[in-house]
């Protein structure tokens, strides 16, 4: 029985990392789960300003509002 809850728990962890890795790029889950700054009524990138976000992130506009994401 303790051998099932260690194999479970292990899996659990590797795919956690897995996804954590694999997930480095545009986010593909609901943006509102990213508490970062947010300009409504977007279209494109470009209805975003261009000093929202500083240097490591970038302007994404997603689902009508401009995200500072990695």
């Amino acid at each position: 029985m303790g051998q099932i809850q260690k194999f479970i728990s292990s899996l659990i962890i590797i795919i956690s990392l897995v996804l954590v890795v694999t997930c480095n790029c545009i986010p593909m889950i609901h943006p509102l789960l990213y508490k970062k700054r947010v300009v409504p009524n977007c279209q494109t990138i470009v209805d975003c300003p261009d000093n929202m976000c500083t240097h490591p992130k970038e302007v994404y506009c997603i689902g009508y509002r401009c995200y500072c994401l990695k």
